[in-house]
């Protein structure tokens, strides 16, 4: 499987949830690679366009 197959099939969301990360109310989270102790990590996911 490409990465480009594999980006269409998961989202971000998919992926932060099978590695255990849960971004806070700000969509912030704790850096995986080192130890923090304030979230400092930003998380942007697409949004579905909209209908109008």
């Amino acid at each position: 499987m490409e990465i480009a197959e594999i980006k269409q099939q998961l989202s971000l969301s998919t992926v932060l949830q099978h590695y255990g990360l849960k971004p806070d109310k700000h969509l912030r989270l704790h850096c995986p690679f080192h130890d923090d102790k304030t979230p400092s990590l930003q998380v942007y996911t697409r949004k579905p366009p909209r209908n109008d």
